[in-house]
């Protein structure tokens, strides 16, 4: 395999699979929620100043 044939492997475009047609919504700010509580918690705990403001509310606006 050269390396064009490797990038046209790479970068070729392909349909999506049926199941990411209709993502589900729920599902998705669910995963939204759990992740951005997560990385706020890393954030706060970190010894640098990371924020902790902005990741709140943001937890805040994808709960609400």
């Amino acid at each position: 395999m050269g390396p064009k044939s490797v990038l046209d492997q790479l970068l070729k475009i392909e349909p999506l699979p049926d199941g990411w047609k209709q993502p589900n919504l729920y599902f998705i700010l669910i995963v939204l929620v759990i992740m951005q509580f997560l990385l706020t918690a890393l954030s706060i705990g970190l010894p640098i100043p990371a924020g902790v403001v902005m990741p709140l509310f943001v937890v805040g606006a994808a709960g609400g």
